[in-house]
């Protein structure tokens, strides 16, 4: 009985592959967290684990840009709030609200007070999207020596996170 070179080649190579098989199906066995049996949950009192945690769900973030406003060139007793709206989410925002706020800052713009708050559910916004929103209001007397400031944010929506009341600093 000779022995074949061959042969023997193919047994190792085999042997290896095999060997290799079986180490990388231990290596990539269900890892358990250390920590799963130690952490409960104070709210619901489930066991849970730092890194084991449920991934939270996409939901739409607005942001808008400064408002401005205009005298109705139609109707002359109403004004327009223009405000754009962006949302930077995957998801859509929707029953997306308006809070719109005229000030009137004075002959010499020293002091404030409201002239007009309005409040308008503008509907959905698509996911990565802007949106120019135009809102018509019954115009206030305006004294044309006055200094007025309109001011217009998103208030309120439903799947959605508004990102000056997610940032503290942008308040």
């Amino acid at each position: 009985m000779d022995f074949d070179i061959t042969r023997a080649m193919k047994c190792i190579c085999l042997l290896s592959i095999l060997l290799l098989f079986v180490g990388c199906q231990a290596e990539y066995e269900e890892k358990v967290c250390p920590e799963y049996e130690e952490k409960i949950c104070p709210e619901c009192e489930e066991k849970i684990c730092p890194r084991c945690e449920p991934i939270q769900e996409e939901k739409a973030l607005v942001d808008f840009f400064p408002a401005d406003y205009n005298v109705n060139a139609n109707n002359q007793n109403q004004i327009i709030f223009s405000i754009r709206l962006v949302n930077y989410g995957y998801k859509e925002a929707k029953n997306v609200v308006l809070s719109c706020v005229l000030y009137d800052r004075g002959v010499d713009g020293s002091e404030e007070s409201v002239e007009l708050r309005i409040i308008r559910n503008i509907g959905n916004i698509a996911p990565t999207s802007l949106s120019n929103q135009n809102i018509l209001a019954n115009a206030p007397n305006l004294d044309g020596n006055h200094y007025y400031t309109p001011v217009c944010y998103p208030e309120s929506c439903d799947n959605c996170e508004i990102l000056f009341q997610r940032v503290p600093e942008l308040r």
